[in-house]
């Protein structure tokens, strides 16, 4: 795999293979939380991202907090994209799609 920033730097391939899985683990969070019955249907996915996606990577990768702002928005941009959904705060837990 092969990741360029947009002021075309190169990300290391091993890098984005941890937060890829990093993504995956809290996907699969969320839609684990989907069926609890405790959060409500319109709970915002952007609150849970908010929460955790950011904190694990700085503690799981040894990056730049530049970097990992830009990891975090390329995740966001693609739920954005695949979702169709102008904002995460707009996007429940229990209306994502989950494939």
């Amino acid at each position: 795999m092969i990741v360029i920033t947009s002021n075309r730097t190169k990300i290391d391939s091993e890098i984005m293979k941890k937060a890829i899985n990093i993504w995956e683990k809290l996907l699969e969070e969320i839609q684990a939380k989907f069926g609890d019955i405790t959060i409500p249907t319109n709970y915002p996915i952007s609150d849970y991202l908010s929460k955790n996606l950011k904190e694990r990577l700085l503690s799981s990768l040894t990056s730049s907090e530049n970097l990992i702002d830009a990891i975090v928005d390329y995740f966001n941009k693609s739920e954005l994209i695949e979702n169709g959904c102008l904002t995460l705060s707009n996007l429940s837990v229990a209306g994502r799609r989950y494939y």
